[in-house]
């Protein structure tokens, strides 16, 4: 069975080559021709062009809001002081804005600036830069401690006594629930002789009183200044009143 299997096999392939041989179909590599490009059905000859498209996408973000400063307004409350200066020896009040509550520092620079206003430059100031150093308020008594060396550069007594005439009238007048003064210097715990209205000297604690010879309160700083009249004296109103100071800031952020 089996050598019969092969004899067929082998007579297959023996009658296909013949078919092979009598159809004329070349074999090897010489049998391949090369067909010209314009025999060439369908454009098939044609060179393969790759194109590469690129979409570029854009994104517009929308406009921030602009941002606006709106105008903001500080009420800085104030109140009327009474600051003392010199008009031939006698204390003389000019009525000057403070902010409110008074504090002792705003009216030491009240002093140190001098007077202003229409009488300014017929007042005289015998309170020099430095010499009041700070204060202390204890039981109504306002402790004033001074520098030494610049008190001491007042040379005539008379000047001293109106600096401290100032200080203490201006002081007093001008800061609640303080009712006498003391002084030191150089910021010792020893009270300091300083002399009064009626050139006396003490190291206790003194008051408005002690120099009410020295003060005028009604008429013009000088005989020759009619016009110029001050407010009458007294005790400085504490009432507040608002000052507002406005802040205006416009624009686009």
């Amino acid at each position: 069975m089996t050598s019969s299997t092969g004899a067929i096999r082998a007579t297959a392939a023996i009658a296909a080559v013949a078919l092979i041989t009598s159809c004329g179909v070349p074999t090897g590599p010489d049998s391949f021709e090369e067909i010209p490009d314009q025999e060439v059905p369908n454009r098939l000859a044609d060179t393969t062009t790759t194109t590469t498209t690129t979409t570029t996408t854009t994104t517009t973000l929308p406009d921030a809001p602009a941002t606006t400063l709106a105008a903001t307004t500080t009420v800085v409350p104030t109140q009327i002081v009474e600051v003392f200066f010199l008009s031939r020896g006698e204390l003389r009040p000019i009525e000057l804005a403070a902010q409110s509550p008074v504090v002792d520092t705003e009216l030491i620079l009240l002093l140190e600036q001098g007077p202003v206003g229409p009488s300014a430059a017929l007042l005289d100031n015998q309170i020099e830069e430095g010499l009041i150093i700070d204060t202390v308020a204890q039981d109504g008594i306002l402790t004033i401690n001074l520098d030494e060396e610049i008190f001491d550069d007042i040379s005539r007594q008379d000047d001293q006594r109106e600096a401290i005439g100032q200080i203490v009238l201006t002081f007093l007048l001008g800061l609640r629930g303080v009712g006498q003064a003391l002084f030191t210097f150089n910021g010792s715990d020893q009270n300091v002789s300083v002399p009064t209205g009626n050139a006396l000297f003490t190291n206790q604690p003194v008051s408005v009183d002690d120099y009410a010879s020295m003060r005028v309160d009604v008429g013009p700083a000088l005989a020759d200044d009619e016009s110029d009249t001050e407010p009458v004296g007294g005790p400085t109103s504490t009432a507040p009143t608002n000052t507002a100071v406005t802040t205006t800031s416009t624009g686009s952020l």
